[in-house]
């Protein structure tokens, strides 16, 4: 079982929780969608949550950030990127923390003009200091991710000369784990369900959850101790994604 207490001490190690969670276009029919994603947010108790397709645009009670409607709600620090025209508004990556973010940063990841991509990326000040957080959406077809995928990881301090700094990198990768961009990733960095997930792990659909194309993954920094697929009772409510959340442990040097 993953703990609930917003952070503990495991063995003398800080130990903490993430999430990823596609919501499908901003759960754009209303009010109640919203109501359980933060319901079940607030419940699996999460430090930090990467949401992919938030939606930022006009609704029935005027221009809405549904990023920052989440943060008020959840009493989270946020930070979002838009991505794609949606609906006379925009879909976009967003970033939700307990803890404060410090700088963001939009990593433009768009391989054909007609499906723009991206990753945000934010700096967290954890309680043992800086930690990076990259929140990605890669595309549909294998060749567009698989440029994305060498184009994200160039991004990485993970990949580069700063290799001392807890890095997580998450979101939807539309890329199943027998898949090149997997492949790709696991090179450089530790798959978390991999390592201590149970089971197929399977994220899409909701109706019939068979696919597992939502992943997060960590550096050498950070330590894998547990992952689950939550899967609410009313999940096909808000999405047709299930998400993932892990716990995690600072492993120090």
């Amino acid at each position: 079982m993953l703990p609930t207490a917003n952070s503990e001490r495991i063995n003398n190690i800080l130990s903490f929780k993430a999430l990823t969670y596609n919501i499908h276009g901003g759960f754009g029919k209303g009010l109640r969608q919203l109501q359980l994603l933060v319901e079940m947010l607030a419940k699996a108790a999460p430090q930090i949550i990467c949401l992919q397709e938030v939606k930022q645009g006009p609704t029935r009670f005027g221009w809405e950030n549904q990023g920052e409607w989440l943060g008020k709600h959840l009493d989270c620090w946020w930070a979002f990127a838009p991505v794609r025209s949606h609906t006379g508004g925009v879909l976009g990556n967003a970033v939700l923390s307990t803890w404060p973010i410090r700088h963001t940063r939009h990593h433009d990841l768009t391989i054909l003009a007609r499906s723009r991509r991206a990753c945000l990326e934010v700096e967290i000040a954890s309680p043992w200091g800086p930690l990076r957080v990259f929140n990605a959406h890669l595309g549909h077809l294998p060749r567009e991710r698989a440029r994305q995928a060498r184009r994200l990881l160039a991004r990485l301090p993970a990949a580069g000369t700063d290799q001392d700094q807890p890095v997580l990198l998450a979101g939807d990768f539309n890329s199943l784990p027998q898949g090149f961009v997997s492949h790709y990733l696991r090179k450089h960095l530790a798959d978390v369900w991999r390592q201590v997930g149970h089971g197929r792990g399977g994220t899409y659909s909701t109706r019939l959850p068979l696919l597992r194309l939502d992943y997060i993954y960590v550096n050498h920094r950070l330590v894998p101790r547990a992952a689950q697929v939550v899967r609410p009772k009313k999940g096909r409510q808000i999405s047709d994604h299930f998400p993932v959340l892990v716990e995690l442990a600072l492993n120090s040097l």
